[in-house]
């Protein structure tokens, strides 16, 4: 899937990514890997998302620079 990043905190490692005309999913990069990611508002991403135990997950794939 491809999105876009609608809201983002480099520092805290977490923000809302939009896909699907609208919809948002949560997203949260764990502390260990915040130093290979830094993510800007309305950059696109492409992600996975995984569902387990109820709960659904963003899994990152990769950025594309901003235009």
């Amino acid at each position: 899937m491809k999105g876009r990043v609608k809201w983002w905190s480099n520092e805290k490692g977490y923000g809302f990514i939009e896909y699907n005309d609208n919809q948002n999913i949560f997203a949260h990069i764990e502390q260990k890997d915040r130093q290979n990611y830094h993510i800007e508002e309305n950059q696109e991403i492409e992600f996975t998302l995984i569902t387990k135990e109820n709960s659904t997950f963003l899994k990152l794939i990769t950025l594309e620079n901003k235009a």
